[in-house]
């Protein structure tokens, strides 16, 4: 070794350290993604055997089946998606449609401390104490303004109070 050289252990270790980082560094940026890279995969992996038939039928042509196998995924999974949001919507709007129905008087003083706990305990029972009933009155007031618009005077009243 002469004077102006480096030890051949020091540049090993620094370029050692340099890879390591760079793979940590590689690893926080790519960690927001690696479920997604996973669901992937694991679609790959399950519809590889419909791929290879969608690709024997269409006579080798790669391009096209996975075209094909793309859209049919899409659709799949799409159609899927969206029936279960309309689904989770339509139970939404009948789980806040109930308690008004119920008794709006009654309902709001009972649902406060509970509903907001079910409802917005994933974001904590400080705020969700506070802003469920909140929401609650909200909505209670536009249907209640909503109903006395839409009211038919030759009705008969369906509000348990005033039977």
């Amino acid at each position: 070794m002469t004077a102006g050289q480096t030890p051949l252990w020091l540049r090993r270790t620094v370029v050692a350290g340099l890879l390591g980082g760079l793979l940590l560094l590689g690893f926080v940026v790519m960690r927001p993604f690696l479920v997604a890279i996973a669901w992937a995969a694991i679609m790959a992996y399950v519809s590889w055997p419909l791929h290879l038939r969608v690709l024997a039928r269409l006579g080798g042509r790669r391009t096209w089946a996975a075209l094909v196998m793309t859209v049919m995924l899409t659709l799949v999974l799409g159609g899927s998606l969206l029936w279960l949001g309309l689904l989770l919507r339509s139970e939404g709007v009948a789980g806040v449609r109930a308690p008004v129905f119920w008794g709006a008087a009654t309902a709001t003083v009972a649902l406060i401390p509970f509903g907001a706990p079910l409802i917005w305990g994933s974001i904590g029972a400080g705020i969700g104490l506070f802003v469920g009933p909140v929401i609650l009155a909200i909505l209670l007031a536009l249907w209640r303004e909503w109903d006395s618009v839409n009211a038919d005077p030759q009705q008969a009243p369906t509000h348990p109070e005033t039977l």
